[in-house]
């Protein structure tokens, strides 16, 4: 970029070189002791909530071409960092201090921008021009979660992917997730019914850690009710989250009924999102109709107590990482602990993979 930009952040309790801070770097400096080396941006923005500047994101932060030209000059400071959080940090910290353009008289930098509190963070669309190039869409710095509990939309904005229950959350909570960047999947159960009561479809047997039915699959009316329920969620998913794919491991008989109902889902809706979870008596088939696989209790579990998986698990676990990665698919990890040697070993396992994992409590209510 060609333009430099005046920075004048209104933070009282910030040393006089703070508010002479014309680079980001410069600012960062005046926030740390002299002593201290220059915080990474996940860094600042703890150290700028732990000094009171929390504010929530703006849904209407794209829509202003100050902010725009602003965000540009500030990543551009810091070309070796991800643009990930220091995007973060920057919304939280300058979305309500934009006013208008500096002149020629307020600042030594032609096109600069005085920023100062407290002030609307909306502005006519005239007051700036942004320089000539596409803003950017926003991108999470967390990678994956799964969360099946209520609200909590600000933390889940902090993940490019997540899974919610579709019951959970309003259309228009779903389309603010969506404008942050995140992609958002609805949970659907392909082999389970949690209905109370028996069904057509239903099986004599129920899964006995959870209740629901084991389900007839290939039963038309399962199927009509699977279609239904994807065409309802996609109205306002970005994709779907697919479970209780496993029971070709109970009922061997199941695995071409269920490849059959995954190859009709993605008929249905081709351009949709499908992460299946596990499934791996489906591969490699099951390649060809879903975009990621879920390697769910990859090192730690809640079965039989929350617990590191025993040797010979942690080898099919693996295993099947191995075999997912072969058929070309996108891959995460889901672990269960309730102790930080849990955490400590699940987190230690999935980097040494090279996998992502989310790690919660059974009822993933936790985020």
């Amino acid at each position: 970029m060609s333009q430099n930009w005046q920075i004048l952040p209104a933070l009282t309790d910030l040393p006089r070189a703070g508010a002479r801070a014309t680079t980001l770097p410069d600012l960062w400096r005046a926030i740390v002791p002299r002593s201290g080396p220059v915080p990474t941006a996940d860094e600042l923005a703890r150290l700028l909530e732990g000094r009171g500047y929390d504010p929530p994101f703006v849904q209407s932060f794209y829509a202003l071409p100050d902010a725009l030209c602003l965000a540009e000059a500030l990543l551009e400071t810091r070309p070796d960092d991800s643009r990930r959080p220091l995007w973060k940090t920057l919304v939280r910290f300058f979305h309500s201090r934009f006013t208008r353009p500096a002149s020629s008289s307020d600042s030594p930098h032609p096109g600069g921008f005085m920023i100062m509190s407290p002030v609307s963070p909306r502005l006519p669309s005239a007051v700036c021009e942004p320089p000539a190039v596409s803003p950017r869409p926003r991108i999470p710095p967390k990678s994956f979660a799964v969360y099946y509990g209520h609200q909590h939309l600000r933390k889940l904005s902090a993940y490019q992917t997540v899974v919610l229950q579709p019951q959970h959350y309003t259309p228009a909570e779903l389309q603010w997730l969506r404008q942050q960047g995140v992609r958002v999947l609805a949970y659907m159960s392909v082999g389970e019914d949690p209905s109370p009561q028996r069904s057509a479809w239903s099986r004599r047997v129920r899964n006995p850690e959870w209740g629901t039915w084991y389900v007839k699959i290939g039963h038309a009316a399962w199927t009509a009710h699977l279609h239904s329920s994807a065409d309802e969620y996609l109205q306002h998913f970005d994709g779907l989250m697919l479970d209780t794919l496993d029971g070709a491991t109970m009922f061997p008989a199941d695995r071409s009924p269920l490849l059959r109902t995954l190859r009709s889902l993605r008929q249905r809706h081709p351009k949709a999102y499908f992460l299946a979870n596990r499934g791996f008596e489906l591969l490699p088939e099951m390649g060809q109709y879903v975009d990621g696989v879920l390697l769910e209790s990859f090192t730690t579990s809640w079965t039989d107590g929350y617990r590191k998986l025993l040797p010979n698990e942690l080898h099919y676990t693996g295993e099947m990482l191995r075999r997912v990665r072969l058929s070309r698919l996108d891959v995460y990890a889901l672990d269960y602990a309730c102790t930080p040697q849990q955490r400590r070993a699940a987190q230690t396992r999935a980097r040494a993979q090279g996998v992502t994992t989310f790690i919660s409590v059974r009822e993933l209510n936790a985020i």
